[in-house]
């Protein structure tokens, strides 16, 4: 009979091999740099190494990708001493390793050829490290002329789409946090923000050009989660201009008319919406804009989970043939085994079309088929509620409505245009409880169980 170790997935593997490794990087931390390392497209660098549990995740991520190089530099002096408040005692060092340590560690976690050990402080390591990076992880000396020194010295050499991941941004150490906001977050044009993981920051380095953002919020029912979303929907790389209506059930279309007003008049470039209930994270204007700047989509959608243990989503495939219900929906599960931006083509129904949810997205307002009327001039690509009453069997009659944000997709894709759903921006659903649209969860392991006659093989 095989264990669960041997069935468990090759990431999972290594990640426990990390683990074991002595260290102050935490599993969220180790899995994020995996991740990163894997699709890293130019050499990895790494300034801190101690003992190797980041060393191991980012080689092993690697081994699992590109196989690019990982050039590991420490002085190994040991580890400052800090007391309970996190701060530095006496500049005293302690856990010194050494480099043969490092390197038992590294073998011992299966990594073979990948890691070039460099024992030299950061700044002379830097003439023996690439002149263009995909991925730099900084976790050198804590004091705020360490780290802007590292960062001033191989930031500008990450290349374009590269990332940076800086460890431990946190008010304990906050000399990390003042060079870290000094040269990355103040420069919202040179780098995005991607998220923070534990005490570790993502950011990506991408030239941006500044965008007029038209950011319709509709309802009048302000949660401070939401306010937190409207507040922070872009950090410096765009111009944000808040519109909302407070009207009720038809604020969506009233706001969308505004959208396509501003546009149409050249003043604003792109459409978003929030809704009161969803919480993102800092900067989700920002990162949507960059999907569609990257795949050259007119629209991105984020999923977002309904407010139950299902991990089900209210994103999903439509039927043009069948407007009154999903063909499916996406659970968490199966969006964990998908591209993190995805289009129709990206789905086992090409031949169908995207359903989205407005609680979260962003539409380009320079694409032209978002203005397309009818005979009569009226806009296409609207929200409405189509209602009718079917007969069904001898004197049995069914109520049927189209959600507005379901008739919205069936329209858009009716049009031609382009569009993609992401997991990639982190978002809360606030309910009964906050259901958050992260990993793989939720009491459905086979797809959407309600819809399961359609797409599942019989």
């Amino acid at each position: 009979m095989q264990s669960e170790t041997d069935i468990a997935d090759p990431k999972s593997l290594a990640l426990a091999a990390v683990a074991e490794i002595d260290g102050w990087l935490t599993p969220g931390e180790a899995d994020a740099l995996y991740d990163l390392a894997k699709t890293a497209r130019g050499p990895i660098v790494e300034i801190g190494s101690y003992a190797g549990r980041s060393t191991a995740a980012l080689a092993l991520g690697s081994a699992a990708g590109d196989s690019q190089a990982v050039f590991a530099i420490d002085d190994f002096r040991g580890v400052l001493d800090r007391d309970t408040n996190g701060q530095t005692i006496d500049g005293t060092y302690n856990r010194r390793i050494t480099p043969d340590t490092l390197r038992r560690n590294l073998d011992g976690a299966g990594v073979n050829g990948l890691v070039k050990i460099i024992d030299k402080p950061a700044a002379a390591a830097l003439e023996l490290t690439p002149a263009e990076i995909g991925l730099l992880f900084v976790d050198g000396d804590h004091d705020f002329a360490s780290v802007k020194a590292d960062l001033e010295n191989y930031a500008p050499r990450i290349g374009d789409r590269g990332f940076l991941v800086c460890h431990d941004v946190t008010p304990l150490d906050p000399g990390v946090a003042a060079a870290f906001d000094e040269l990355i977050t103040a420069r919202p044009l040179e780098w995005r923000i991607c998220k923070r993981v534990d005490s570790s920051i993502v950011a990506q380095k991408r030239t941006t050009i500044r965008r007029n953002v038209c950011l319709a919020f509709p309802g009048a029912d302000l949660k401070i989660g939401a306010a937190r979303g409207l507040a922070f929907a872009s950090l410096g790389a765009h111009s944000i201009n808040l519109i909302d209506s407070g009207m009720g059930w038809d604020d969506m279309n009233r706001l969308w008319a505004d959208g396509l007003t501003f546009g149409a008049k050249g003043q604003m470039t792109h459409f978003a919406m929030l809704h009161s209930d969803c919480v993102p994270d800092p900067g989700w204007v920002d990162r949507l804009i960059d999907r569609l700047d990257d795949r050259g989509d007119d629209l991105c959608s984020c999923a977002i989970a309904l407010k139950d243990l299902r991990g089900l989503t209210s994103s999903g495939v439509g039927d043009p043939a069948h407007p009154w219900a999903p063909f499916r929906r996406f659970t968490f599960r199966e969006l964990a085994n998908m591209p993190d931006t995805f289009s129709i083509a990206d789905t086992p129904h090409p031949d169908k079309f995207l359903l989205h949810n407005t609680g979260c997205w962003v539409a380009d307002l320079r694409c032209p088929k978002f203005y397309q009327c009818d005979a009569d001039g009226f806009v296409i690509a609207d929200f409405n509620f189509p209602l009718r009453i079917r007969r069904c069997n001898g004197d049995r009659f069914q109520h049927l409505r189209e959600s507005e944000d379901w008739h919205f997709s069936r329209q858009l894709a009716a049009l031609g245009v382009k569009t993609s759903i992401t997991r990639g921006i982190s978002i809360t659903h606030i309910g009964p409880r906050g259901f958050g649209n992260q990993g793989a969860w939720g009491t459905y392991l086979n797809g959407d169980e309600d819809s399961k006659e359609n797409w599942r093989p019989k």
